[in-house]
């Protein structure tokens, strides 16, 4: 990264150097993520006129932010975070009367009060989270001094209550400035609301999520008007008043996810009806769903996955026609799929893990024209797969498993552009739901089930293509327009009725990193083609009439044996049975000679060591025991050795004679 920085250049052309275009003085650096290690010298502070330093990233192996960094009076932006920078804040910090922009986070730095923040009085945007803050005292009253602070990020500081002084807020006005505050991932409980009540009147983003919080005060927020987004997920709230949120008028993402809500659905919803984001996930709420869900029209994201919500899925749901994406499994839901028709913005469905009935169906091809994931997993759905599923371009991530459908597998499914282009990959399936300068958007999040378990997708979402049709009653043969499917990560059509071949271009689907065709009733042989899935990390083909040879000189004898049980016609390595050109024309596994994984012949074993081992030793003694014990005997027995080498002595002599002649002759 330094290699343009040589003294007979001009510095203003070197790599992360900007100067004045007037005076020609440097004015920033920015050498962020650019693996410097070692010390921050103090000679950057000779740069009096820099405005921006940026040194995010490196690793400046535990040393301390020098000293004279308050001379730099025309600093605006000074971040160093996340970069192993250690010891305490210098107190000259508190003279960068200019300074606009700090983060210092995720470092090691020793902090034991916040009081030198209440000295910059330009300062906007504070960020400090990953820095211990447990010693930091009456840390509020600090930044409640710093009149233009509008963001304050706090995220894993290991802030806790007993810390907090809510009476030295009583008399304190609000904020006129504070916009978006983050405390989430610390240890804080219900006693710092109060505080919240009247630290600004103009917050629009208030997280406090992973903290301790265990109920929400009546009013708590009904001075937050400005308020547009609220989470509170990761605590151990059990309640929410019905008057929690008056007045939020302009609120638009709410999470309360993961806490420990029981009962039915709060009346409260309604009361929301500019939601953009809705999340009230992984809860104990139980109940009908409230029928209430066109009384929010703005609505994008609804999650309401992992609770025990039973009855239908409400008609009003088909109503929200912006709606980007509905999360409601794991539930006790049960009727039909309700008719999203008017939702032609949808990127993700997912109903998987309920008790819907019906039959699958078609307005998903005719209308989602944008659809990316459809997750129906674990229903008692019945009838055959839509052709028009065929007409979803983006779709990547297809899980109808666990039901009870029939029919064949559709031709047309070769024609699913998101997975058979290598190039192709989906945005990020996200959401913005803020506006007005805040940081936030949703991103969405799928379990879905990968190489025989379940996991979460988040960051790596948009990657995913996976098609599992996995235990349902289908037949008919695997069409041969799937194997066109080349981006595909992951196939599972496993317990089902499908019969014949498995298609011999399979092998060109080189993106695979599972299949599992385990337990319908395939026939024929394996496709040399499986020789180019050289990705496949995980292959069960067990249980099926699969008959002649494994193909050799693949991966595909480094998968367990119990990947091609259950084929009585398979042979090769790595299952017992010899194939006939392999020498060894019994297959019979009881009459063959087995051999284990290492090679080696099993009829070697303890026994014939230890066979081996009285042998010797009953020859050795029988020979040098009688040896021992009868003197004329061992007389005899080194006179006959003595004779015998004199007699082969004399031989060799008398040999060398007469080859000695010949050559003098």
């Amino acid at each position: 990264m330094l290699s343009t920085w040589k003294s007979e250049a001009d510095c203003c052309e070197w790599s992360g150097v900007s100067c004045s275009n007037l005076t020609g003085h440097v004015i920033q650096l920015a050498l962020f993520y650019k693996e410097l290690r070692g010390n921050i010298d103090s000679s950057l502070c000779d740069l009096r006129h820099l405005s921006h330093l940026n040194l995010d990233g490196n690793n400046f192996e535990g040393s301390k932010i020098p000293e004279c960094i308050g001379s730099l009076g025309q600093l605006r932006e000074l971040s160093i975070s996340d970069a192993s920078i250690g010891g305490t804040i210098p107190r000259g910090l508190q003279n960068l009367s200019s300074l606009e922009y700090l983060d210092l986070g995720y470092n090691d730095l020793i902090v034991k009060d916040l009081e030198w923040i209440s000295h910059l009085s330009s300062l906007r945007s504070l960020y400090l989270s990953g820095v211990n803050l447990r010693q930091a005292v009456d840390w509020q009253s600090s930044l409640s001094k710093a009149p233009h602070l509008s963001k304050i990020y706090l995220v894993d500081c290991d802030l806790i209550s007993h810390h907090f002084n809510p009476a030295s807020f009583v008399h304190t006005n609000s904020s006129k400035s504070l916009k978006v505050l983050s405390l989430a991932g610390n240890n804080l409980d219900s006693s710092i609301l109060p505080w919240l009540s009247n630290v600004s009147n103009v917050l629009t983003g208030l997280y406090l999520g992973d903290n301790a919080l265990e109920h929400i005060f009546p009013n708590t927020f009904s001075n937050m008007n400005s308020l547009e987004s609220l989470s509170l997920d990761g605590n151990s709230l059990r309640h929410i008043p019905s008057d929690a949120f008056p007045n939020l008028c302009r609120l638009k993402s709410l999470s309360l996810r993961n806490n420990n809500f029981s009962g039915q659905l709060s009346d409260w919803i309604p009361q929301l009806s500019n939601l953009y984001h809705l999340d009230i996930s992984s809860n104990f709420l139980s109940g009908k769903l409230p029928d209430c869900w066109g009384q929010l029209p703005s609505l994008r994201v609804l999650r309401l996955e992992n609770n025990h919500f039973s009855g239908p899925i409400p008609n009003s749901v088909g109503t929200l026609n912006f709606l980007a994406s509905i999360h409601l499994n794991s539930n006790n839901l049960s009727g039909n799929l309700p008719a999203l028709m008017n939702s032609s913005y949808l990127l993700f469905i997912d109903f998987g893990q309920n008790n819907l009935t019906g039959k699958m169906p078609s307005w998903i091809g005719q209308y989602c024209h944008n659809l990316i994931g459809l997750r129906l997993q674990a229903n008692r759905l019945h009838g055959s797969i839509p052709t028009n599923l065929c007409n979803l371009p983006h779709l990547q991530i297809l899980d109808l498993s666990k039901n009870n459908l029939t029919g064949n597998i559709p031709h047309c499914f070769g024609n699913l552009n998101a997975m058979s282009n290598m190039t192709s990959m989906s945005p990020e399936i996200s959401y913005n739901v803020s506006r007005n300068g805040i940081e936030s958007s949703f991103m969405d999040t799928a379990m879905l089930s990968w190489k025989g378990a379940y996991v979460e997708y988040r960051k790596n979402l948009r990657f995913m293509k996976t098609i599992d049709l996995s235990c349902n009653d289908l037949t008919g043969e695997i069409p041969s327009s799937i194997a066109a499917l080349v981006a595909l990560a992951s196939l599972n059509l496993s317990r089902n009725h499908l019969k014949g071949c498995i298609p011999i271009n399979m092998g060109q689907m080189e993106r695979l990193e599972s299949l599992d065709l385990s337990y319908n009733s395939l026939s024929g042989e394996i496709p040399i083609s499986f020789s180019n899935l050289s990705f496949l990390s995980m292959l069960n083909l067990a249980f099926n009439n699969l008959s002649g040879k494994i193909p050799t000189g693949t991966q595909l004898q480094s998968f367990n044996a119990s990947g091609y049980i259950g084929n009585q016609g398979l042979c090769g390595m790595p299952l017992t049975e010899r194939c006939p050109e392999d020498g060894n024309s019994n297959l019979n596994p009881n009459n063959a000679r087995d051999i284990d994984a290492d090679g080696d012949d099993n009829l070697i074993s303890f026994g014939f060591y230890a066979s081996m081992a009285l042998g010797f030793i009953t020859g050795f003694w029988g020979v040098c025991g009688t040896l021992i014990l009868k003197k004329s005997w061992r007389h005899f027995f080194f006179h006959f050795f003595e004779n015998t080498y004199d007699w082969i002595y004399v031989q060799v002599a008398i040999l060398k004679t007469k080859i000695k002649r010949r050559f003098q002759h």
